[in-house]
């Protein structure tokens, strides 16, 4: 039995309630809360502390960015303590990370494509994408900022192309999708040189137009179910030594023909 991983339900302690969670932090902390249009502020005048009760809404946070800032940092605590994980962990690869949790770490940023910021999960995407030129790199060397394109072909492309192409089908139903799945162990082809990895998966995302229902039940008519091929390869030397990257993502279940 595979684990799914279902948007909303990933972490109900972070994702259910975040703002009954923000308001109980600010409350605890004394700051203002822009869910509520009064609060009391301690305010100290020489050596007594004197309160300053129920100001009115119109002289609560001159600076709106302010409130904004306060909520953000709340609910980021919050976020900590439920112990979910950090927007900067797992953003990188690690010789220490096996291929499977990888391909985990690419579909847990993608389902959640814009947070903390906008196609911040396409960037996880390209981090774990093979560089051009990652086994040639010396250390301390930056690479030329190229990396492997997903799809059939071998092609190389910079940030600002690859997230156009994660932006077109068939890639699109990747980001902010509803579900996904490993449907089945990781494989290890044989090759006459290097070592290659393939893992399918299946994402349950809205359907596009067009296309057929499969893969889902009554009441999801709506959503559809794809099924994708990740091809890694570990790196043999240079700064990203056995490392496991992407080099290809294939459209259909390919680890098991």
């Amino acid at each position: 039995m595979y684990e799914v991983h279902q948007w909303g339900t990933m972490s109900p302690a972070v994702f259910q309630r975040p703002r009954q969670a923000c308001q109980q932090m600010l409350a605890r902390q004394r700051l203002p809360c822009m869910h509520h249009t009064h609060y009391t502020m301690r305010q100290r005048t020489g050596s007594a502390d004197k309160l300053n009760c129920r100001a009115a809404s119109d002289q609560a946070e001159p600076d709106a960015n302010a409130a904004g800032r306060n909520m953000a940092a709340a609910f980021a605590a919050h976020v900590l303590q439920s112990g979910a994980a950090s927007p900067s962990q797992r953003r990188k690869p690690s010789h220490l990370m096996p291929p499977t949790q990888v391909v985990e770490a690419q579909l847990d940023a993608l389902q959640r494509n814009d947070w903390p910021e906008s196609d911040a999960g396409i960037a996880v995407a390209f981090a774990f994408s093979k560089p051009h030129d990652a086994e040639s790199l010396l250390p301390g060397e930056i690479s030329s900022g190229a990396a492997a394109a997903w799809g059939g072909s071998e092609r190389w492309l910079r940030e600002p192309a690859f997230k156009d192409q994660l932006h077109s089908p068939p890639f699109d139903v990747l980001l902010g999708c509803d579900s996904w799945q490993l449907t089945s162990p990781m494989s290890f082809p044989k090759q006459r040189e290097g070592q290659r990895a393939l893992q399918v998966v299946s994402v349950k995302a809205q359907r596009r137009p067009g296309d057929p229902l499969l893969g889902v039940g009554p009441g999801q008519e709506s959503l559809r179910q794809y099924f994708f091929t990740f091809c890694l390869e570990c790196i043999s030397q240079g700064p990203y030594k056995g490392c496991w990257m992407t080099v290809g993502l294939r459209v259909g279940d390919y680890a098991n023909v």
